[in-house]
């Protein structure tokens, strides 16, 4: 579970910046995109004009320990030994619906219960209030402040008002950012990918975990992940290796990695000389290579 999750991690960190007016001169600013990208009328001005900021999503942006924790620490504080015993029994009980999600959308098993895990506890917070709210108000005051993810926090506001709609105007809920259900995915995604996995004729990610993994799975093949191949690997570098190479941002041939004396340390082969990947190390005083 520990390597898996890391592949929800390695995502762009935002920046909080101010507003540019009002609250209220955002919200009526974005009527018009809003409509453009099909919420009615109707449903806008019965709900966005009541909205006031929430107080918490300051704070929740600068302080979110993704941001603010470099990686490995992160990882080493969200991995417990007991979080691992939980989930593997979660797994356990839901050993067959695991199952026929991955037989069916072709992704590991594991790496979806890695990500269940990690983003909820095996859905143990969805049910507390403090952590989980209405997303509409949260992502207006996000968007209204501006990040750095400016473009993408109001996609997922349309998308949040979308799915409000298609909700008989009850808000979906999830985190301040707007994560919905089980693997808290984000409303873009969910109007995009958002996938009926038990067969009811809705997509709830929230009360149903056959929904939650269907349209997880979904996402993650569009990503384009590949089944069978290994999202990452431990490895082992020669002395005088360059770590300026670490990074994440650029993907490079395994070919490239091999010529520098690179090695699985499972023993296992490489995977083809043209898959791409980036490398990441952690400080010296773990010496953990991937």
């Amino acid at each position: 579970m520990r390597r898996a999750a890391l592949l929800w991690l390695l995502l762009a960190t935002p920046a909080l910046a101010q507003p540019s007016g009002s609250f209220s001169d955002f919200v009526a600013e974005f009527r018009g995109e809003a409509l453009a990208n099909g919420v009615s009328a109707q449903l806008y001005d019965s709900i966005m004009p009541a909205l006031t900021p929430d107080p918490n999503v300051p704070n929740l942006v600068e302080t979110q320990p993704e941001f603010t924790t470099p990686v490995w620490d992160y990882i080493d504080a969200r991995v417990s030994a007991s979080r691992v015993e939980r989930g593997r029994a979660a797994l356990s009980r839901n050993s067959d619906l695991f199952a026929a999600v991955g037989q069916r959308y072709g992704v590991d098993p594991y790496l979806l219960g890695a990500i269940w895990g990690m983003e909820t506890d095996n859905g143990g917070v969805l049910g507390n209030t403090s952590l989980i709210r209405p997303i509409v108000r949260s992502l207006a005051t996000v968007a209204w402040q501006r990040r750095s993810r400016f473009v993408e926090d109001k996609a997922d506001l349309v998308a949040a008002l979308q799915l409000t709609e298609r909700n008989g105007g009850s808000s979906p809920i999830g985190s301040w950012a707007g994560a919905i259900g089980h693997l808290q995915v984000n409303p873009s995604n969910v109007v995009k990918h958002g996938t009926d996995g038990d067969g009811d004729g809705r997509v709830d990610l929230h009360n149903s975990l056959a929904d939650a993994l269907a349209t997880s799975a979904v996402f993650i093949r569009s990503l384009g992940y590949q089944p069978g191949q290994d999202w990452g690997f431990e490895v082992s570098v020669p002395e005088g290796f360059d770590y300026l190479l670490a990074t994440r941002d650029e993907l490079r041939p395994i070919s490239f990695f091999a010529e520098r004396g690179i090695a699985r340390v499972s023993g296992r082969p490489l995977p083809k000389p043209e898959h791409r990947f980036s490398f990441m190390c952690q400080p010296a005083r773990a010496a953990r290579n991937f």
